[in-house]
């Protein structure tokens, strides 16, 4: 698990102060620094660009893998069948978080499921990478997977933005997508 889990972490940075990181190792770096790759758009704005690194925004990708079942359109590594995350995978993350010295603006834990994660998981995953007071964290979540009671405790442990996976409202296409939530579910979870 731990070398799957190290190619996650290697992508759960968002190099905005490094542009060629984020273009790959072919890219040409003119002049100026930025990558010139066919059709890339560079993604930085001007005033970015301008900026020290440590004073641009910088956010942070958290790959939760875990999920009850692969829905069918998916094509991010998953490992289905789980019904919670593995705390070995969530310290790894967490040493791989205090490597970072940088104060994210945005934290995104996505996946697979990311609200299989404990409310405690999520907090001490936080606290770790230390964003800036007001960042927007975010945690994806299947409707089927969240209760009150979860969506309170991530409240309480610093997520501010919760993203359903609701993507139908109808049953019948909910299915053919693998889905596991029903519509009824999706509106049920919306409304705590």
């Amino acid at each position: 698990m731990g070398e799957r889990a190290g190619i996650c972490y290697k992508s759960i940075r968002l190099h905005r102060c490094f542009p060629a990181f984020a273009a790959g190792p072919s890219a040409k770096l003119p002049a100026g620094g930025l990558p010139q790759r066919p059709g890339a758009v560079s993604p930085q704005t001007p005033k970015e660009a301008a900026m020290p690194c440590s004073a641009a925004p910088f956010g942070i990708y958290l790959h939760i893998p875990y999920c009850p079942a692969k829905c069918r359109y998916c094509d991010f590594f998953s490992r289905p069948g789980c019904r919670a995350v593995p705390q070995d995978y969530c310290d790894a993350l967490a040493r791989e978080l205090r490597k970072n010295s940088r104060r994210p603006d945005t934290l995104y834990f996505g996946g697979g499921t990311p609200a299989l994660l404990s409310p405690a998981q999520a907090a001490r995953l936080i606290e770790t990478a230390d964003p800036l007071p007001g960042a927007e964290i975010t945690l994806e979540a299947n409707p089927d997977v969240v209760t009150p009671e979860t969506l309170k405790g991530f409240r309480a442990a610093g997520v501010t933005r919760i993203s359903f996976g609701v993507q139908s409202a109808d049953d019948a296409q909910l299915r053919r997508l693998g889905r596991t939530h029903t519509a009824a579910g999706a509106a049920q979870a919306l409304d705590w």
